[in-house]
């Protein structure tokens, strides 16, 4: 039987369309939202491995948490004062299909980052402070459809080995 096990308002990446209502099954919890007054390692260390989506957005995070689970589909990132991506920071996540780090002040990622997210497909790093993005940055995203890149004021082109990609926009403005 389904139980809402949470409520907030996210917008769905492949649509203007919002999902209101989580649910999870009642054997194991597939959604998890952090609360402000709570860390993200003591809210991770339960149902980490049936885990698909995390909030953890808004929580004035300065680094990716070191404890991300390995079976999350959908993160949320945003919002947060994260200004490094290590090349090490979501080499657990190799099951996420949507990450979202915009607005949180980035302005340098390790090459490589992303290696291990091969089946990315929604990627939000909108509203930070990139300005130079090395060549490698994207290696390993080949199901990348959706790059959102705009509003990182001093970033005015994309890695090559990003551009000759079919990916259905690879925004430096907004859609």
């Amino acid at each position: 039987m389904d139980q809402i096990i949470g409520y907030f308002s996210r917008p769905m990446s492949t649509q203007n369309v919002y999902q209101d209502l989580y649910y999870s099954n009642s054997y194991t919890d597939e959604t998890n939202t952090i609360q402000n007054n709570t860390s993200p390692e003591q809210n991770l260390n339960s149902g980490e491995e049936s885990l698909k989506t995390l909030d953890l957005g808004q929580l004035g995070l300065s680094e990716t948490p070191g404890t991300l689970p390995g079976s999350l589909v959908t993160l949320w990132l945003d919002g947060n004062r994260i200004e490094r991506i290590s090349k090490e920071a979501f080499s657990r996540t190799k099951q996420l299909n949507i990450l979202h780090l915009a607005r949180n002040g980035l302005y340098e990622i390790e090459q490589m980052a992303f290696r291990d997210l091969n089946k990315l497909s929604i990627f939000d790093l909108s509203n930070n402070r990139l300005a130079n993005l090395s060549s490698d940055v994207f290696y390993g995203l080949g199901m990348l459809v959706r790059l959102r890149l705009h509003k990182n004021r001093q970033l005015t082109e994309l890695p090559e080995k990003v551009r000759p990609k079919p990916i259905e926009s690879a925004c430096l403005e907004p859609l």
